[in-house]
């Protein structure tokens, strides 16, 4: 039976905590009180922060309304925890963790180290933020684990900022305390601590920003974070797993004018083709970080080339009256329309009368790239890998692509890792093109399908090797429409290259014999539907490949001929292939004949083959390429 392997092969590794605490478990088995984490909920989303605050005001010991930024002028201090978050980690960046709770210290660590198993750090995703559970006491006792920072200058009027979870949906109300003591006071028991407030902490599956101003100063101050709940602890009522991220003391501005973004000049495609371009419509989101109303002044709206740095569209906005910590999205009036192949970003500038911090005036975005042929979702780089378990029938992997005008379509290019296991004498992988209508799954009629690449036992390189595979009909004509583009793998577990940059949901689908019902519908699902946000390293070809592509066309490389044929078959090469090697493989996959330093032709007697298609791969210069032929009875 096959199986869809449901693991994302995620790059980021998994910190093993080593806390320095004699007789406390470092790496705790159950992390939260359900023993599960979130993952899924883990991606940083500005939109999803949780208000915490119930106040506008500025004014001391207040949790501001205000979320999802720092408006610093001056940072005292800063700290994402990319850095080792167990006990020894902390105190070697000069934090002091004290477990202060009631009765004896439990199974973990009063701080100890993010787990991705849990959910996503506030930056990346990944595991770099610091926790603390309800693990840390026994019974019913109650918890207080302290986290102090090291000393600062800090003047009055400074803030702290940090962000902080709990696990989603959890009925365990955990709480946490910002106190601060002006004097410097580094342990508990000191008697300068001040409260600047206490909060339930978020369980919405979000990030939520904490950010509480001091109103007085000190040379050798110190904040600190304590996890206090009453009735925690393993039997307790109102204790779970909180994690800490992205720490900030600072002081704020009267006017700061911040370029938040700008919008990706196509949200669903990182590359396109230049007959599939609509026109773009440029957009940026201001906001006003400063400590007062902001009214006046202007934001620049550009696209540039990111080759020659030349700008090809602009237009200038009026920013709207914004109050303080409100943002605003400004729109441009005009569009454009790329016209050649070239790697395109926008960008956005502010420009605000007595604006007091230069540094965050200008956002961009991210690259898109228009090509003569190329049509892809990824970013180019494989942040993990997706696929389908060992299993005899033919399973499918793949994603959908919408064609905006009439094109043909030519090869398809995927990005293989190396995963195969169990992995025969050699398996054949090979694509094929089907319709798709929006908000159906994709029809089961195969409208093309491609020539196969051959993978052997270690045949894929460390990090994944992209292919690109010819239509067997040499090209397909598409009118506009939806269709969907899959992998197919016979006998192997094979995985894709995956990427969440441009993720789209309902875009990335998989087709095999043993799909669960629910979420199978007529065969397939979607990776949403496993709880897959990605896009795969798979792209398509249309028309004739530029320079601006990555795209080794096989027609343009291997020339096979007769086909079928029942004696000799004539190979011919590109003149630029030099000392290839050329491996022949039935229809199952096994290899049944290698020819060794082939340069421009050759000849092979395959008299002896039976009947059948068979793939000829040619390998050279740490490249390789494909192509179908068959053998006739005799």
């Amino acid at each position: 039976m096959k199986k869809i392997t449901l693991s994302l092969f995620i790059t980021a590794c998994l910190f093993v905590q080593a806390n320095g605490q004699s007789g406390v478990n470092s790496n705790p088995s159950s992390l939260s009180r359900s023993g599960k984490g979130d993952a899924s909920a883990s991606t940083n989303n500005s939109n999803t922060f949780v208000n915490k605050g119930k106040t506008a005001s500025f004014s001391s010991n207040q949790v501001l309304e205000k979320r999802g930024g720092v408006p610093a002028v001056a940072v005292a201090y800063t700290d994402d925890f990319s850095l080792p978050n167990d006990t020894n980690g902390l105190k070697a960046r000069g934090y002091l963790p004290y477990f202060r709770g009631a009765g004896p210290q439990g199974t973990t660590a009063s701080w100890f180290q993010g787990n991705i198993n849990s959910w996503g750090d506030y930056n990346t995703g990944t595991a770099d933020y610091v926790c603390s559970n309800y693990n840390s006491v026994t019974g019913t006792n109650n918890i207080s684990n302290w986290l102090v920072l090291p000393a600062l200058n800090v003047s009055a009027g400074d803030f702290i900022s940090f962000y902080s979870r709990s696990p989603l949906g959890s009925t365990y109300p955990d709480s946490i305390r910002v106190l601060y003591s002006a004097a410097g006071d580094s342990t508990p028991e000191g008697l300068t601590w001040v409260e600047l407030g206490r909060f339930v902490v978020n369980t919405a599956g979000a990030w939520d920003q904490a950010l509480y101003s001091v109103s007085t100063g000190g040379a050798t101050a110190r904040f600190a974070i304590n996890y206090s709940v009453v009735d925690g602890g393993p039997l307790g009522l109102t204790s779970d797993l909180i994690g800490i991220d992205q720490l900030d003391v600072f002081t704020p501005i009267t006017s700061d004018m911040q370029a938040l973004s700008v919008s990706r000049l196509n949200s669903t495609y990182s590359i396109i083709p230049i007959s599939q371009v609509s026109p773009i419509s440029l957009s940026g989101v201001v906001k006003n970080n400063g400590i007062s109303a902001a009214t006046g002044g202007t934001a620049l709206l550009e696209i540039y080339d990111t080759l020659s740095l030349a700008v090809i569209f602009t237009e200038t906005v009026n920013l709207p009256n914004l109050a303080p910590g409100a943002s605003a999205t400004l729109n441009a009036t005009n569009s454009y329309s790329p016209a050649a192949a070239a790697v395109l970003r926008g960008r956005i500038t502010v420009a605000y009368p007595g604006d007091g911090n230069a540094a965050n005036d200008i956002a961009t975005s991210g690259r898109t790239e228009y090509s003569d042929s190329t049509f892809a979702r990824d970013n180019g780089n494989s942040t993990g890998s997706l696929g389908i378990g060992a299993g005899p029938a033919d399973g499918i992997v793949g994603q959908n692509f919408e064609i905006a005008a009439a094109s043909t379509l030519r090869s398809v290019t995927f990005k293989i890792m190396d995963t195969f296991s169990p992995n025969p004498a050699g398996t054949p992988v090979y694509a094929t093109i089907h319709a798709q209508t929006i908000g159906s799954e994709p029809s089961p009629i195969i409208l093309a399908t491609s020539d196969s690449v051959i993978i052997l036992p270690g045949g894929i390189a460390a990090g994944g090797e992209w292919f690109t595979v010819m239509l067997d009909a040499g090209a397909l004509n598409l009118t506009s429409g939806l269709y969907f583009v899959g992998v197919h793998e016979v006998d192997s577990t094979l995985a894709l290259g995956t990427s969440t940059d441009l993720a789209t949901p309902g875009a990335v689908w998989v087709s095999w014999n043993a799909i669960p019902t629910p979420p199978a519908v007529n065969g397939w699902a979607t990776a949403d539907d496993f709880g897959f946000t990605i896009a795969y390293n798979l792209r398509i070809n249309l028309g004739t490949a530029s320079s601006v592509s990555e795209i080794e066309a096989n027609s343009n490389v291997i020339s096979l001929y007769p086909s079928p044929t029942s004696s000799e078959l004539n190979i011919q090469l590109n003149k630029d292939v030099k000392n290839a090697r050329v491996d022949m493989y039935n229809s199952i996959g096994a290899l049944v004949k290698t020819i060794n330093n082939v340069t421009t032709s050759a000849k092979v007697d395959v008299s002896n083959f039976a009947s059948g298609i068979y793939t000829l791969m040619v390998t050279a210069d740490g490249k390789s390429y494909s192509k179908r032929f068959s053998v006739a009875s005799k």
